[in-house]
């Protein structure tokens, strides 16, 4: 009798233990899986420009400090804390902090994650900065420092990799998931990290109830397997809970692949009328809740997925000239940011063409702004079929612009040669309406590392040579009308 019992304690302990692992693996699985793919829908809904922006002003005063005066998070209690974090404090005023930590806490209130935050690992001094923090409450300001080590992140050192999701406790000991995801910007290049801290005490709450009860119900078992004779035992222990520990083993399997729902224990269909099937149900009952948990957040990822894809098409489409399809001045922009970079680091190799469209108001006043619309898409498909290997803008009205890079930099005289005989022949073209024979000029220049230190110097370069080539093409015009009279 002695030994049925320890065998019954035995198979109820491993019972026990696998479904506490069982468990445990569900939430680091699906709750980390989930909060990855949170930070990276965050990563890529915030606004690219503005974290460039709030790094800099952060970075800038960061490295102005001399090492005496910094003081990490954990010394908030030593002299000199509040007076490190007045040094950035302006950075808060600013108008792209204020929208990152709006979008933050509108995530973070369509998400109930605890908290959202963008930072910047600083792996030369091993400190993690804080940009922007989006806690309604214990708000760590621009400038907090952290420990930062290579073990934080996924792969050690590689700050493209992401953070490793980390099991850990909140200041008031909750239990959270933390991880975090790189942001970057156009070229791919890693500009900060978006983090996020998810509180899963709720499941925590939820694993330890049904914990107990289990627990309960087999201490209970133990006691009556000393009457029990071993048919019972066989019958209606030993059967019933090897079910239950295959089910637990199999739950995570389950996690993995269906994501409408998981019923291991639902389906075991267990009467036997005592304590394994008092036990069958409340794991039943907590299947059935973490079920609907997983269902919730499911759907909260689903709701960020859409507002991710909604985000991304609306930003494309405010870098897009809507009559002409080609990038708008707001592109050039970003573009024109991009290049003063490389200017800075001294790999810059490119060229600024400017187009002029001749006439359009006279287009306009004569046949109406339609054609004049017409006319200035006609233009544009010149220039693109000209310069296919270089990004177009439309920069004004009337005007546009070519960032010339590779082999149109390299061949740019006889791509203006090229240009200006399209021109030529519309305007030659005797079947085509007025408003279609259009004429436009050209001017282009290319950076000068000895000579040019911004993208502004080639800019002018060029508008000054487009203007000398509509003054030439005028008199050329008039010259030859004097002929012909």
């Amino acid at each position: 009798m002695f030994t049925m019992i320890l065998i019954i304690s035995l198979i109820s302990i491993i019972a026990l233990l696998l479904f506490t692992k069982a468990t445990k693996d569900i939430i680091r699985s699906e709750y980390g899986t989930y909060c990855t793919d949170l930070a990276s829908t965050v990563a890529s809904s915030v606004n690219v420009s503005d974290v460039k922006s709030v790094k800099r002003d952060v970075m800038k005063v960061y490295r102005s400090l001399p090492e005496s005066a910094v003081r990490i998070s954990d010394q908030e209690d030593e002299p000199g804390y509040s007076e490190y974090l007045r040094y950035y404090a302006h950075v808060q005023h600013t108008k792209e902090f204020s929208s990152l930590r709006n979008t933050l806490r509108k995530i973070q209130d369509a998400s109930h994650v605890q908290c959202l935050y963008i930072t910047w690992p600083d792996v030369a001094t091993g400190r993690l900065i804080y940009l922007v923090d989006g806690a309604y409450v214990d708000n760590w300001p621009a400038g907090t420092l952290e420990e930062l080590y290579d073990s934080d992140f996924k792969n050690d050192g590689d700050i493209t990799s992401g953070f490793n999701i980390l099991l850990g406790e909140d200041d008031e000991g909750g239990r959270i998931i933390t991880t975090a995801m790189p942001i970057c910007d156009s070229y791919g290049q890693v500009i900060a990290y978006a983090g996020l801290d998810y509180s899963i005490e709720a499941i925590m709450g939820l694993q330890l109830k049904y914990t107990l009860i289990v627990l309960v119900i087999l201490a209970v078992l133990a006691a009556l397997a000393a009457f029990t004779a071993i048919w019972l035992v066989d019958r209606f222990i030993v059967k019933p809970v090897n079910k239950l520990s295959e089910a637990a083993v199999g739950y995570t399997k389950d996690v993995r692949k269906d994501t409408e729902g998981f019923h291991r224990f639902a389906d075991l269909d267990i009467h036997t009328g005592d304590e394994i099937e008092t036990l069958a149900d409340s794991i039943t009952k907590m299947e059935h809740d973490m079920n609907s948990h997983i269902a919730n957040l499911l759907s909260t990822r689903n709701e960020l997925d859409k507002s991710k894809e909604y985000a991304e098409e609306m930003e494309k489409r405010s870098y897009i000239d809507a009559l002409t399809g080609v990038r708008n001045k707001r592109s050039y922009d970003s573009a024109i940011e991009n290049l003063r970079a490389d200017i800075t680091q001294k790999v810059a190799r490119f060229g600024i063409a400017i187009i002029d469209m001749n006439d359009l108001k006279h287009i306009n006043d004569s046949y109406g702004h339609d054609h004049g619309d017409e006319a200035i898409v006609t233009v544009c498909r010149v220039i693109c079929d000209v310069f296919d290997h270089s990004p177009v803008y439309r920069y004004g009205g009337d005007e546009f612009v070519v960032l010339l890079r590779n082999r149109d930099l390299e061949n740019i005289d006889d791509l203006v040669a090229e240009f200006r005989s399209g021109i030529d022949a519309l305007g030659r073209d005797p079947d085509s309406s007025a408003w279609e024979r259009v004429s436009a000029a050209i001017g282009y220049a290319v950076f000068d590392p000895g000579s040019d230190t911004d993208t502004q110097s080639v800019f002018e370069r060029a508008d000054r040579e487009m203007y000398r080539d509509k003054k030439e093409a005028k008199a050329a015009a008039e010259a030859g009308n004097g002929a012909e009279e």
